[in-house]
């Protein structure tokens, strides 16, 4: 064997001596601290839920569940007419979506511990409201996604509070929609909404093929792209995030738009006589119009 060989050997076992070294130096430490840290993980076999990583807010979340904890599924159906539907939810994702159906139909789907929660979600009704909400016991559920179709007819208004938790809204009719978020995104589709208020943080939200009229919100950090969207009137102010219009015809909506650090592109420019009126100011960011 070439000389070449026994150098990288003895470097490869050096570096495995040292690496060993530091991990058992760590463990001990770890013990040293808390005894029972290391003996509760070893007792249980743990797999990674969520990793989350939001280099502005300099955040690093790492969530662990017990593999062992099975899977559930619930579905409920409501055949009295719902018109306010309220969603709340921590680590959860939410698909609410319109539908030709009679009756609205809530399906839920994650792992349940029995011994800390009785059920994955929770839902309570006062007359013609809705709410459905993730357990308020956090460590007995986990990996949490919910489905609730509603009948097209039905809906007029939409709230959807989340942490660490995305929402999809897709085919609904609304007066208003409602949007609250710390670190989870928000895809709406082919919906109209009178009315749309948005307040998110470290998130992106992204609307499609939509009819609005108004639409006010704020964010920090975090992404706005709207497109194939009819002309509507508001404001959208945010600390470091990306705006992004793209309609399918001529707006004619008088822009006020500012941003500190980033650049400004309208394509339409500004009418003198304009039928809706959009103000857009961003500290650090982007702001296209198309």
């Amino acid at each position: 064997m070439s000389p070449n060989f026994f150098k990288f050997l003895a470097v490869t076992l050096t570096t495995s001596f040292v690496f060993c070294g530091l991990s058992v130096y760590a463990l001990k430490q770890a013990v040293e601290q808390n005894p029972d840290a290391v003996i509760s993980i070893n007792d249980s076999r743990f797999h990674v839920r969520d990793i989350a990583l939001n280099l502005n807010g300099n955040n690093l979340k790492l969530e662990l569940s017990d593999s062992r904890t099975p899977y559930e599924n619930e579905v409920s159906e409501i055949k009295e007419k719902v018109t306010s539907l309220n969603v709340k939810g921590v680590s959860a994702d939410w698909k609410i979506q319109g539908t030709d159906q009679a009756t609205l139909k809530i399906e839920a789907h994650g792992q349940l511990d029995k011994s800390k929660a009785a059920s994955l979600i929770q839902i309570e009704r006062n007359a013609e409201n809705l709410e459905v909400a993730s357990h308020k016991n956090e460590k007995g559920v986990h990996n949490l996604s919910v489905t609730i179709h509603v009948p097209k007819a039905w809906l007029k208004n939409l709230e959807i509070k989340t942490v660490s938790g995305d929402a999809e809204v897709s085919s609904l009719s609304l007066d208003e929609l409602s949007f609250k978020t710390v670190s989870g995104d928000l895809d709406s589709e082919s919906t109209k909404a009178r009315k749309i208020s948005l307040n998110a943080v470290s998130a992106d939200i992204e609307l499609k093929k939509m009819d609005i009229q108004e639409l006010k919100g704020e964010s920090i950090s975090g992404d706005l792209k709207v497109e194939d969207t009819t002309a509507f009137s508001g404001s959208w102010s945010s600390l470091s995030g990306d705006v992004q219009i793209k309609y399918f015809k001529d707006p004619q909506t008088e822009f006020k738009l500012k941003t500190i650090s980033g650049s400004v592109e309208n394509r339409f420019g500004s009418p003198v006589k304009a039928e809706t009126n959009l103000a857009i100011t961003i500290t650090s960011g982007d702001i296209e119009i198309q």
